[in-house]
């Protein structure tokens, strides 16, 4: 995770917001309890947040403020797997911070 904020940033994200608190499904199923794995959230609207499951929430998915902010989370998740395929030694890291982390 903290590779992957560091590649937001050196994409052009101004700011990234700390990891949010609430809990509720996220559609990764049980993957996590086997690998490292993150579940990044990304606005798409620049007013504020918007439930999802709403017509007003699909409108702004084609928005050119949420196409701008794509563009920056598929460049950082492809640095991100980048980097964790050519860094062993980041590898290792994940793997023991997974390994660490309380489930």
């Amino acid at each position: 995770s903290d590779v992957f904020t560091q590649n937001l940033l050196d994409a052009g994200v101004p700011e990234v917001k700390p990891p949010r608190t609430t809990k509720g499904s996220n559609d990764m199923a049980n993957i996590s309890l086997r690998c490292p794995a993150i579940h990044p959230y990304f606005g798409i609207s620049d007013h504020g947040l918007v439930p999802g499951h709403t017509r007003e929430f699909t409108e702004l998915t084609v928005s050119d403020y949420a196409k701008e902010q794509i563009h920056y989370v598929v460049s950082a998740m492809a640095m991100t797997g980048a980097q964790i395929l050519m860094d062993e030694k980041l590898r290792k890291k994940i793997r023991e911070e997974f390994d660490q982390a309380e489930r």
